[in-house]
């Protein structure tokens, strides 16, 4: 998803919290976007 993914660095740099979020995407893209973008 083209859309999610510019946001996630994006979200990294507001949210200290979510830059382990964003750890875990590189790992577990699927689970970790959905998560993300339920999130945001």
């Amino acid at each position: 998803v083209p859309t999610v993914r510019p946001k996630i660095p994006t979200v990294g740099l507001k949210v200290p919290a979510a830059k382990p979020t964003v750890a875990a995407d590189k790992g577990n893209k699927g689970k970790a976007v959905k998560a993300l973008a339920r999130w945001i």
